[in-house]
């Protein structure tokens, strides 16, 4: 858990609060109420995955309210106070879940968050606490902003548009979904700054970097106050489709956004973040067909690991050795060359958390 001096943004005069993040881990007990302390702050975002079990990701956020899910691992509307266990509430220290409820009689657990003897992680977030309007953009907002870290909600007009992020400076990555009334193919569009010009690419999917043509991000439109948004049907601004953002920039020895180009291995090609990484989430844009991956050193115990689990699937996590990725005081380096995560001159995103 990290803090980070507070300052004064020019567009409002108005302290923005320390970002903070953590990551806490359990073993369910399948009690109907379970409260997950250790965190150290009351979260603005949490995302839950099993460890064991094939289960979703579980999005939740304060902007939408505590029991509002997303997952990651699909395109599907958000679901209030899920059935198969949910954020119930985000606390002082942490956040309590809730079990769902079922006129199912063979229903018996709550696999996505608390069931009996299986393994979960949890990757906490830090923004401004309850939203506040945002009148920045053409579009107006609700905004819950921390330094370096920002929640927005907004209604989409299906036009070229502008939005109030919140942050002092441009974001470097920004993460969107569509919660209701979602168009055919509304994805989690990401922006990073690394990809081409008014480029994005899916969290949800294994795809490449796509050419959204200004019609999803538009770059000549970000700036230190708004990101802009196309008008593509079955981009981030769908007409009537209430949207969520997440948006990152980089806080020296805190986070980072970040590039590299794979193939090396060893202490000697370190990607250099500038402090010891607590989480790292990458995908190579340059090839499809590859999935996301987060890596954390609470879920591998030491620095030098193997523990992966990848956004945009189900799945458990895996231990394959030839991803072992090894954390250092000043950013992380690879073992192996596997082509998920460091194939020979295949280019990679990540953002990365001390």
């Amino acid at each position: 858990m990290f803090g980070h001096s507070s300052f004064l943004p020019a567009a409002t005069g108005s302290v923005i609060p320390d970002f903070e993040f953590e990551t806490v881990i359990w073993t369910g007990d399948n009690a109907t109420s379970r409260g997950i302390t250790g965190v150290g702050f009351t979260p603005d975002l949490t995302f839950i995955k099993s460890r064991s079990l094939a289960a979703s990701w579980g999005w939740y956020d304060s902007v939408r309210g505590a029991g509002y899910w997303l997952r990651s691992d699909g395109n599907s509307s958000q679901i209030y106070q899920r059935q198969n266990g949910y954020l119930s509430s985000f606390d002082t220290n942490g956040f309590t879940l809730q079990k769902g409820a079922s006129t199912d009689p063979t229903y018996t657990g709550w696999y996505e968050t608390n069931q009996s003897g299986q393994t979960y992680v949890a990757y906490n977030f830090k923004a401004g606490g309850a939203a506040s309007l945002n009148e920045n953009g053409s579009i107006d907002s609700q905004v819950s902003a921390s330094n370096g870290f920002s929640v927005v909600s907004w209604t989409g007009d299906g036009n070229d548009a502008t939005v109030g992020h919140g942050l002092s400076q441009a974001p470097e990555m920004i993460i969107t979904k569509g919660t209701t009334n979602l168009a055919t193919y509304n994805q989690w569009s990401t922006y990073h700054e690394d990809l081409s010009t008014n480029y994005l690419i899916y969290l949800n999917l294994t795809d490449a970097q796509g050419n959204g043509g200004g019609g999803y991000f538009r770059d000549s439109a970000l700036s230190s106050t708004v990101f802009g948004l196309g008008n593509d049907i079955y981009g981030p601004n769908v007409n009537g489709t209430t949207m969520i953002a997440y948006c990152f920039h980089s806080i020296a020895g805190v986070s980072k956004v970040g590039s590299y180009v794979g193939g090396s291995t060893g202490s000697g090609n370190e990607i250099t973040t500038g402090f010891k990484p607590q989480m790292v989430i990458l995908k190579t844009y340059t090839a499809g067909g590859e999935d996301w991956h987060c890596f954390d050193n609470v879920r591998g115990g030491s620095d030098s690991f193997v523990n992966d689990l990848r956004p945009n699937t189900n799945e458990v996590e895996s231990t394959y050795a030839p991803r072992q990725i090894n954390f250092t005081s000043t950013g992380f380096y690879w073992t192996g060359s596997d082509a998920g995560v460091n194939g020979s001159g295949k280019s990679y995103i990540y953002i990365a958390f001390a």
